[in-house]
């Protein structure tokens, strides 16, 4: 099948792109490049001996001069996603997600595309929830970028309504890993999740220290809990979402987690075991939008698509290590 891979040049799109060609299909990548390059997509197409077609577009722009050709869904991952620059900057974030994945779904109906898989996120719940969040749990995020999510789904679900197109979210937790050799991986150089902060930091790619964000949570360090997921486990979640649409019609929502949940600090010890070295860091102020426990209820995954995380955090933080001492380098000309 032909499956159009947006924000394909990614972090998770670029692992997504790799995974569909593994499996006998064709991806069509739409990537504006502005937190990318396309050191992946050519190291990929290298690997695999496959070509494909990569659009250079940016979601809010005119996306018909596409072809749609043989083309049997959309998987949608370009988005702004660091949920602290989104309370600076709320309505950049609101125009690029919500307003971007509206012009996606209208870009689907036209072509007559039905099956849309949309990434989105547990920062849609509510941080008045007990953990583990399952589908069901009270959804009011504390952040825009959760927010723009939410809108997202919402907009979706109720295409869905009209019966014109078939869509899956799925809500992932904490994203981290990449591809066991260390191949591909995220080439922002000022990312903002934990697990690669750690490292750019802890190589000198980045001049300030490692910061974390409150000691001083409800939990049994101080610091914040999150459920963790390997990139590779997620990008398989999508290709179980793809196959579930080929007979299924309407909305669905799934979370992606590990049901697992490792503290700040827990994950700063366990990558000073994998890589045996010690990391400085400091402790800073909580960060505005942020929440003390993030934990998946996977549930309805496993149920509905056979599908559950395999890979620990121990592997996530051993693919992310030789990401960065490596490919992550070269992709950035260090």
């Amino acid at each position: 099948m032909k499956i159009i891979v947006t924000g394909g040049a990614g972090y998770i799109g670029s692992h997504m792109v790799l995974l569909l060609i593994q499996n006998g299909h064709i991806p069509i990548v739409i990537d504006n490049f502005i937190n990318s390059n396309e050191y992946n997509l050519n190291k990929i197409k290298e690997v695999t001996g496959k070509d494909f077609i990569i659009y250079k577009k940016d979601v809010l722009e005119d996306l018909s001069d596409i072809d749609t050709n043989g083309v049997n869904g959309i998987m949608h991952f370009a988005a702004l996603k660091a949920v602290g620059e989104s309370v600076e900057k709320p309505a950049e974030y609101y125009k690029n997600n919500v307003a971007g994945t509206i012009n996606v779904v209208n870009f689907a109906l036209s072509k007559g595309i039905k099956n849309f898989i949309f990434s989105s996120t547990a920062a849609v719940y509510s941080e008045k929830v007990e953990p583990p969040f399952n589908e069901e749990s009270s959804v009011y995020p504390a952040n825009p970028y959760g927010w723009t999510k939410y809108f997202s789904e919402r907009v979706l679900q109720d295409t869905a309504q009209t019966g014109k197109l078939n869509s899956v979210a799925l809500r992932y937790f904490n994203v981290a890993g990449n591809q066991e050799d260390g191949l591909i991986g995220e080439i922002a150089k000022d990312p903002k999740n934990l697990i690669p902060s750690i490292i750019v930091s802890h190589l000198g790619y980045r001049p300030t220290n490692l910061k974390i964000f409150g000691n001083d949570y409800p939990t049994r360090d101080g610091t914040a809990i999150r459920d963790y997921i390997h990139v590779l486990d997620l990008c398989e979640a999508h290709l179980k979402a793809l196959e579930y649409l080929q007979t299924h019609s309407g909305h669905f929502t799934f979370n992606l987690g590990s049901e697992n949940g490792a503290t700040i600090l827990e994950v700063l010890k366990t990558f000073e075991k994998v890589t045996n070295t010690k990391l400085n860091y400091e402790i800073v102020d909580r960060r505005s939008g942020d929440i003390a426990v993030s934990i998946a209820n996977p549930n309805e995954a496993k149920k509905v698509l056979g599908w559950q995380s395999k890979r620990d955090l121990k592997q996530m933080l051993d693919s992310s290590w030789k990401w960065y001492k490596s490919g992550f380098r070269e992709a950035n000309n260090l």
